[in-house]
């Protein structure tokens, strides 16, 4: 730990922390990057570290880039019974690469997102959290476009910005016992893969269109308490004409079967829970698939299984503009539908139970 320089890279297939538990290694940097470009992957059976690792990026406020910490190319295995990376400013994964941790990590960081190089992911073989910090700034600025991001872990917690343009972003929970949610994006969260505007001169504009978010558990739960983002912008010739490119995808999947260790899955409705496919039109907006054992609207007392879960998911998908396609299968118990859904295409299926229409539901599948 040496205050005060400029750079750190950390450049080797596996990082190992030795000493007692509770000892901590600190990297700080202005920018610390953590690749492998050794070409050698990290071996399988390698020793397990003992300590914890913090990995601190503080970009000065000067500089014209937040980037407080690059994931590069390459596997990188962190042997660490507990990994931080903190940064004030971004995280930003470059490259086709991944990093895996063998105990619990946490992004905090004003933004996670990646260039259009982008095939990285975060693996943890525990908890996977990503939140804010404290005295956090990113200037927002596009790194690229179309990156692909993965986060994945026995139980991920989505508690920050995650934000790759027009990208795909896939988190993914496999279960951890005795956590309900394997997935819980909480209401502080915003998860974006919009699409965006690039002006060249006075005269003209690229528009680029929304990409796609999947959150799946494999057993547990998937949470939907923040906003998720694949939304495309759209622009106004000079003749008043409205142009703009297409909205992106959002996949929900909760499809583990009762075990001792976790209920059905159930993609679950927060009270804070916002979908954003807005396009130029509703032929090109969002489109949105939901594929679960159950699903919970938690703003119903006592959060009765499928109780009212059908009519959230349908006016989330209006208030959010997603009238392209919405597809819902529940794989457990009834459906009814006591509202609108307004949409090019509409599929519902219950698998072993019943849909029913009540007096209020409208099913409108007519194209723009």
């Amino acid at each position: 730990n040496q205050p005060g320089l400029k750079e750190v890279v950390l450049d080797a297939p596996i990082i190992r922390g030795v000493g007692a538990s509770a000892d901590v290694a600190e990297v700080v940097a202005d920018h610390v990057v953590l690749r492998n470009t050794s070409q050698t992957d990290p071996a399988r059976d390698a020793d397990q570290g003992t300590s914890k690792l913090l990995i601190k990026g503080l970009p000065p406020v000067a500089d014209a880039t937040a980037e407080g910490v690059t994931l590069g190319e390459g596997q990188v295995q962190l042997a660490f019974n507990q990994v931080t990376v903190d940064t004030t400013g971004d995280v930003v994964m470059r490259g086709k690469g991944r990093v895996t941790t063998q105990g619990d990590a946490t992004i905090a960081a004003a933004r996670l997102t990646a260039d259009k190089t982008a095939d990285h992911g975060l693996v943890s073989a525990k908890t996977l959290t990503v939140t804010h910090t404290a005295n956090e700034r990113t200037l927002g600025e596009r790194v690229g476009a179309g990156g692909k991001v993965l986060l994945e872990a026995q139980r991920v917690v989505q508690d920050g910005l995650i934000d790759v343009a027009s990208g795909r972003i896939d988190i993914h929970g496999t279960g951890q016992t005795k956590q309900t949610n394997s997935v819980e994006l909480t209401n502080r969260s915003e998860t974006r893969a919009a699409g965006w505007v690039a002006k060249a001169g006075q005269d003209w504009s690229t528009v680029a269109p929304g990409g796609q978010i999947t959150v799946r558990a494999d057993q547990g739960n998937v949470l939907v308490n923040g906003v998720l983002d694949v939304s495309a912008p759209e622009v106004t010739l000079s003749n008043g004409q409205k142009v703009g490119a297409s909205a992106g995808s959002i996949v929900l999947q909760a499809t583990g079967q009762a075990s001792d260790a976790h209920e059905s899955g159930a993609v679950v409705w927060g009270q804070d829970a916002k979908l954003k496919g807005r396009a130029v039109s509703a032929a090109k907006s969002g489109r949105i698939s939901v594929d679960a054992r159950r699903m919970v609207d938690a703003q119903v007392a006592g959060s009765v299984v499928n109780q009212g879960a059908l009519d959230r998911l349908a006016q989330l998908a209006q208030a959010g503009d997603f009238h392209n396609e919405v597809a819902v299968r529940v794989r457990e118990g009834d459906l009814a539908l006591n509202t609108a859904i307004e949409a090019a295409r509409v599929k519902i299926s219950a698998d072993v139970g019943k849909l029913a229409l009540g007096t209020n539901a409208k099913i409108d599948a007519r194209a723009e």
